[in-house]
């Protein structure tokens, strides 16, 4: 299965979203790079979380080098509540 990771823009910033079953998945790696948080925590994070956990997913895209990547993700509309529980 092929997705296509598209953008949209989050404060000022461009994330990469994957659309899958009518809905739009953010990458979590590329989130974590960006604002200077360590992804292996917050990958820890979101297994713990019993909210977060079950709406994370792993998802199948082929990169703009044409090599597949599984990317955990979680869907666009929990990304502040993610972000929110960060502590920095």
């Amino acid at each position: 299965m092929k997705n296509q990771i598209s953008t949209v823009s989050f404060y000022g910033q461009n994330l990469s979203v994957i659309p899958l079953n009518n809905q739009l998945f953010v990458a979590i790696k590329p989130v974590c790079e960006n604002i200077g948080v360590p992804w292996v925590g917050q990958r820890q994070r979101i297994k713990r979380d019993v909210v977060l956990n079950s709406t994370a997913c792993m998802i199948q895209v082929v990169a703009a080098d044409k090599r597949k990547r599984e990317l955990l993700c979680l869907p666009l509309e929990y990304l502040n509540g993610w972000l929110f529980g960060i502590l920095i």
